[in-house]
C-alpha cells in the first residue's frame, strides 16, 4: 500500500512537471538546458526531487509529444489518400484505359487532387486505382460473357438444337 501510494505521488509530481513544461512553452524538440531555463523559477520545477527525475520526465514528455505529432501526421496523410481515392471513384469518366496525364488534365485543379503534394505518390495511387478498375471491368466482362453463353445454351436447348 505504501509503495503504490509513493508511486502514485511520484506520477502526480511527474504530471505536474510535465504540465509545467507544456505551460512554459518548452519546445519538445529543444534541449534540456533550454527547458531548465524556462522552468527553473517556477514552484512546480521542484515537484520532482532530483535533476535526473526531471530530465527523465522531460525526455518522456518530448518523446510522447513527437509520437503524437507523428501519429497526427500519419492520420492526416491517410485522410488525404482516402479523399484522393474518393475523388477518383466519383468520376465515372475515368476508366482503366485513362492514363495518368489524362486524369491529371481532368482533375489537376481539384483540391483533393492537389492535397497529395507528392507527385510520384499521387501517380502511384492513380495507377493502383486504374489497375483495380481494370480488374473490375475484366470481371464484369467475364460475368456478362457467361450470362450470354448461358442464354445461348438455354435457347439452343429450347429449340432442340444439338
Amino acid at each position: 500500500a505504501v509503495a503504490s501510494r509513493a508511486a502514485a505521488e511520484r506520477e502526480a509530481a511527474t504530471q505536474r512537471f510535465i504540465a509545467l513544461l507544456a505551460a512554459s512553452g518548452v519546445d519538445p524538440e529543444g534541449s534540456w538546458d533550454d527547458a531548465m531555463k524556462r522552468t527553473v523559477n517556477h514552484a512546480d520545477y521542484r515537484a520532482l526531487q532530483t535533476l535526473g527525475d526531471r530530465k527523465a520526465a522531460f525526455e518522456r514528455w518530448g518523446r510522447e509529444r513527437r509520437e503524437a505529432a507523428e501519429a497526427a501526421a500519419r492520420a492526416e496523410e491517410r485522410r488525404r489518400k482516402v479523399d484522393f481515392l474518393t475523388l477518383l471513384k466519383g468520376r465515372p469518366e475515368l476508366t482503366s484505359r485513362t492514363r495518368y496525364p489524362e486524369a491529371e488534365a481532368l482533375l489537376g485543379k481539384e483540391a483533393r487532387w492537389l492535397a497529395l503534394a507528392d507527385e510520384p505518390e499521387r501517380e502511384e495511387l492513380y495507377e493502383e486505382y486504374a489497375l483495380s478498375l481494370e480488374r473490375k471491368e475484366g470481371a464484369e466482362r467475364r460475368a456478362a460473357r457467361q450470362a450470354r453463353m448461358a442464354a445461348l445454351r438455354a435457347l439452343l436447348e429450347r429449340e432442340a438444337v444439338s
